[in-house]
């Protein structure tokens, strides 16, 4: 009955793949600051959420994040084979990382913390017409609000797939 069920959904999505046939969620990856997954879903063509989870290597951080995106398709720019589909949002981001204490007497102690604050992704995507994509890269001024006021800037480049 599982191999049926698996077969079927795998034969449904075949031609859809051939088609090329865009839906309004994408799941992938993102590499940059934080690296990690990486999901977007589209409400409409000018509104969509997206989130991310991921680690960043700079930092030594764990990374949750949310926005809301506003897409602007009147400055869409139509190339051969696709479009570029620039965008602004507002959303929220959890860092949680462990800070490593070593005292004289050769006693560590880790202890965990966590920050909150606020971002501002700025980005383009680009959507190929042949395979149901998406490439994006965005540049995210912020500001960590919560234990301590700090500036933050994420930077990344990633990949989605759409169905």
């Amino acid at each position: 009955m599982r191999r049926a069920l698996l077969l079927t959904l795998f034969l449904a999505a075949v031609p859809s793949m051939a088609q090329a046939r865009k839906g309004p969620f994408g799941l992938g990856v993102m590499l940059g600051e934080p690296s990690g997954l990486s999901a977007k879903y589209f409400f409409d063509k000018s509104s969509a959420v997206d989130f991310g989870l991921g680690y960043s290597f700079w930092h030594e951080s764990f990374h949750f994040h949310a926005d809301y995106l506003f897409h602007f398709p009147q400055w869409m720019a139509r190339v051969p084979g696709g479009e570029w589909l620039p965008y602004v949002g507002i959303g929220g981001k959890l860092t949680v990382w462990q800070h490593h204490h070593h005292y004289k007497d050769d006693h560590y102690d880790d202890d965990t913390h966590a920050a909150l604050g606020v971002r501002i992704p700025l980005g383009v995507d680009w959507h190929p017409r042949a395979a149901p994509i998406g490439v994006f890269l965005e540049v995210v001024p912020g500001v960590r609000l919560l234990p301590d006021t700090d500036p933050d800037l994420d930077l990344a480049l990633g990949i989605r797939y759409y169905f």
